[in-house]
C-alpha cells in the first residue's frame, strides 16, 4: 500500500471577497479541520500515556492511520518559502514537521500463521535426526543418554563434575532439542485437533 498525500497549508480567506457559505470557503474550512485533526493525532501519539488517538475524526487521518500509527514506513517532506511574507507559515510548517519527527510509534504486532503440517513434519524429522546424532555422540564418549529414564519423566541430564565440558554441552544440547521437539509435537496436536 502506497499513500502519496499533499497536505495543503492552512487556508485563509477574507470575508470581503467571499461569504461563509461560498463553496470555496466550505472547502477551506474542511481542509483546516482535517489539518487540525491530523495535528491532534500527532499530539496524541506524542503523549506517552495516551489511551486514544482520534484517527476516525477526519477522512485524512483515517487514510493516514497506518502511516502515522506505526504500521508502515513513512516519509514527510516539509516545503518552505524563502519569502519574508510567508515567515509565519514557514514557522508553522517547521513546528509541525518537528512534532511529526518526534512521534515514536510502537512496533506493530505481526500475526504469524501456525506452521503447516508439512513444516511440522519437517521440523520433527530434523529434531529427531539431531537428537539421534547427539545421543550417538554421548554413546561414543561412554555416556548412556537414557540411563536416568525417558526425557521429561524426571530425567536428570545435568552434567556431573567428572564429565568433560564437551559431554556437558552435548547433554544440554540434547535436552534443548527434546524440549523443542515436545513443543512442536504439542503445536502439531493442537493445530490438527
Amino acid at each position: 500500500k502506497l499513500n502519496l498525500v499533499d497536505l495543503a497549508g492552512s487556508e485563509k480567506w477574507k470575508s470581503s471577497y467571499m461569504s461563509s457559505d461560498h463553496p470555496r470557503v466550505q472547502e477551506m474550512l474542511r481542509i483546516n479541520q482535517s489539518l487540525s485533526t491530523l495535528g491532534n493525532c500527532i499530539a496524541a501519539l506524542l503523549r506517552s500515556n495516551r489511551t486514544h488517538v482520534p484517527f476516525r475524526d477526519s477522512k485524512l487521518t483515517r487514510l493516514l492511520q497506518d502511516s502515522i500509527g506505526g504500521a508502515s514506513v513513512t516519509t514527510f517532506i516539509a516545503t518552505l518559502s524563502p519569502s519574508v511574507l510567508a515567515f509565519k507559515e514557514s514557522c508553522s510548517t517547521l513546528k509541525f514537521a518537528d512534532r511529526v519527527q518526534r512521534v515514536q510509534a510502537p512496533t506493530p504486532k505481526i500475526h504469524e500463521l501456525p506452521p503447516s503440517s508439512d513444516e511440522i513434519s519437517y521440523m520433527l524429522q530434523r529434531y529427531e535426526k539431531e537428537i539421534a546424532r547427539l545421543q550417538d555422540m554421548l554413546r561414543a564418549l561412554g555416556v548412556d543418554p537414557t540411563s536416568n529414564g525417558a526425557a521429561g519423566e524426571g530425567t536428570d541430564l545435568r552434567p556431573t563434575p567428572n564429565l568433560g565440558r564437551h559431554v556437558a554441552e552435548s547433554i544440554q544440547e540434547l535436552h534443548n532439542m527434546e524440549t523443542q521437539m515436545a513443543s512442536v509435537t504439542t503445536q502439531c496436536v493442537s493445530t490438527f485437533t
